[in-house]
């Protein structure tokens, strides 16, 4: 297996955990904002 391959699919892996982990972090700035709605 040719190297650019292997660095190819590290990138695509390291691509999709980002993605993941930005999506979380929306889920959880979302949910920060309902709490502090609930408890103003």
């Amino acid at each position: 297996m040719p190297y650019n391959q292997i660095m190819g699919i590290i990138n695509m892996r390291q691509q999709q955990k980002l993605s993941w982990l930005r999506h979380y972090v929306e889920q959880f700035k979302g949910m920060n904002v309902i709490t502090n709605i609930t408890m103003v």
